[in-house]
């Protein structure tokens, strides 16, 4: 869990609130929070199409004042910094989010093929037997979409995924949007009795996940 300030205050006050509870004073606004999912330093102010993220400190994506300056992502960042020089490095990344049943790979920023990961090809062969091992074992026939975010979800800046690839070079990195599929399934809020169902599915993919990441 990222972001420990963010999780309570959805338990407590705002079920939807997406970033932490960080004061960030500036000469215009009194909002809270920044987007750990947009703070990351790779490609942190990258300007695709669409927009990746916003310097807006009210919006839900305000990607904070300075890259990877969040407390959050500085402790995970340390972490990372220091699992990427031990061994073969980091194998896989997997960062866990809702909803949608996507598994998308490197990268948010840009969909131009000279810039998409020269792994690609193998990564989205893993991501694959994922998501199929995942609908093998799911009893409530979850069907998950697999590419690089910027094709299939919507392009963005700063996230974890590009993060732990163009930075630590992580053999497999994935932002994984669990079920359900649509707003109709629950959307973010997911039905209690759904809950179950779903981490049996997941914990399946990451079996598989587990078996295949040490292949070249």
């Amino acid at each position: 869990m990222l972001i420990p300030t963010g999780f309570v205050y959805t338990q407590t006050t705002n079920r939807l609130w997406r970033k932490n509870r960080q004061p960030r004073p500036t000469t215009n606004s009194t909002c809270i929070g920044t987007d750990g999912n947009r703070n990351w330093k790779f490609e942190w102010d990258a300007q695709p199409p669409d927009g990746g993220s916003s310097p807006d400190p009210c919006a839900e994506t305000y990607r904070g004042l300075a890259p990877g300056d969040t407390p959050e992502n500085k402790a995970l960042d340390g972490l990372s910094s220091k699992l990427s020089k031990q061994g073969p490095g980091i194998r896989s990344f997997v960062d866990f989010h809702s909803y949608g049943e996507l598994l998308s790979t490197p990268y948010g920023f840009s969909c131009d093929p000279a810039d998409l990961p020269e792994t690609l090809p193998r990564m989205l062969e893993v991501a694959k037997g994922v998501a199929l091992a995942i609908e093998a074992a799911s009893e409530r026939g979850s069907h998950y979409q697999v590419g690089p975010g910027c094709e299939i979800i919507y392009f963005s800046t700063g996230n974890s995924r590009d993060h732990h690839y163009g930075t630590y070079r992580a053999n497999h990195s994935w932002t994984l949007e669990l079920s359900p599929q649509d707003s109709a399934g629950g959307g973010f809020v997911l039905a209690p009795s759904q809950i179950w169902p779903v981490v049996k599915e997941q914990w399946a993919g990451q079996l598989w996940l587990l078996s295949h990441v040490w292949e070249n």
